[in-house]
């Protein structure tokens, strides 16, 4: 999950990948994702004037045709708002999920370099001569 700002707010709502979205389509756990927004309506199942089987049909998934299909009328888009709990993440992206790793290995890569540039017997004239050049063209 990440979080991007939303232009009708300054509150960061969180991004979902469609497999994170899929693992919510009980009716103790219902999200909807309608127009590139993800909605928790678990509370609004019992609610809802089509019943909560429509909702079970769709849950854990894009549903934003069938959302439209039906008509809702302006009140009910204005509702659905206030179920919205995210984004969804855009193909390709990575959620925080896969991201909170993903600088391991260049840190790693540079610790081995670091370990290997100065485990070489470098002497410290040399490092020092490396260090003074470096800012020569500045």
């Amino acid at each position: 999950v990440s979080t991007q700002s939303t232009g009708r707010s300054k509150k960061k709502m969180p991004s979902y990948t469609l497999e994170e979205v899929a693992k919510h389509k009980t009716k103790d756990d219902l999200w909807l994702i309608i127009d590139g927004k993800v909605y928790d309506v678990t509370k609004f199942a019992e609610d809802h004037p089509g019943g909560a089987d429509v909702l079970l049909e769709n849950a854990g998934r894009e549903a934003t045709q069938e959302f439209n299909g039906v008509g809702h009328s302006d009140d009910a888009k204005a509702l659905l708002k206030e179920y919205e709990i995210g984004n969804v993440a855009e193909p390709g992206s990575a959620s925080s999920s896969s991201l909170s790793y993903i600088w391991v290995v260049p840190v790693f890569i540079g610790v081995i370099g670091l370990v290997a540039y100065f485990g070489s017997g470098v002497s410290k004239s040399c490092l020092l001569y490396t260090s003074d050049a470096a800012d020569d063209l500045l």
